[in-house]
């Protein structure tokens, strides 16, 4: 199984981490990302795609499509959330 680790600095700020897990025969890639703020858990927020006006909530619903089951859990320091990103011909 090959791992890759990034370091983000996105919108939250520096802190944020994500890994990248294919195993050797892949079907799925898993995909976890670490967040230090416990508080703020994500959530459908029922925004449409196309909204031309909509200036946030299409990420959980992009995640929805790509990995349906995401599920998010809580770390000792922060949040994980986790899912498996099925890939093409699987």
């Amino acid at each position: 199984m090959a791992e890759v680790e990034l370091e983000t600095a996105g919108p939250g700020g520096p802190g944020r981490t994500a890994d990248l897990a294919a195993p050797s025969a892949p079907t799925a890639a898993r995909v976890r990302l670490h967040d230090p703020c416990r508080a703020a858990r994500p959530r459908r927020t029922g925004v449409r795609l196309d909204d031309p006006y909509a200036e946030s909530g299409r990420g959980m619903a992009i995640v929805d499509m790509l990995a349906p089951g995401w599920d998010v859990t809580a770390t000792p320091v922060g949040k994980q959330v986790r899912c498996r990103v099925p890939l093409p011909g699987s």
